[in-house]
């Protein structure tokens, strides 16, 4: 029996499991790029604790960097932790089997507001 080579992208995705989706209007620039890095590398404590990654054709135009905590990602999208929580308790966001909100719901709540 042939063993595999571990999934690199499966492990960090695993590791990092709250994502913060980032959308620009325009094509990202190397000046965003480098805002975005810093900003997560100053969130998460170090280049070491965050994985950018690229979604699926929904993610399509958006960066996904995942995080360690919920509160990391809370703060890359600047919204506070209690504001989800709230959304929670209201019933204008719902958590699936794994205990996550799906993006579809964020992205609702986000062009209401």
């Amino acid at each position: 029996m042939v063993q595999r080579s571990p999934n690199s992208h499966e492990i960090k995705t695993r590791a990092f499991p709250f994502v913060a989706r980032l959308r620009r209007e325009e094509p990202f620039r190397a000046a965003d790029a480098a805002e975005w890095q810093g900003a997560a590398d100053r969130i998460a404590g170090g280049p070491d604790r965050w994985y950018a990654h690229a979604g699926w054709k929904h993610d399509y135009g958006f960066k996904l960097i995942g995080f360690a905590t919920q509160a990391q990602a809370d703060e890359m999208l600047g919204v506070h932790s209690k504001t989800v929580r709230n959304y929670i308790v209201a019933g204008k966001l719902k958590l699936n089997g794994c205990g996550q909100i799906p993006i579809e719901a964020v992205d609702k709540i986000r062009s209401v507001a």
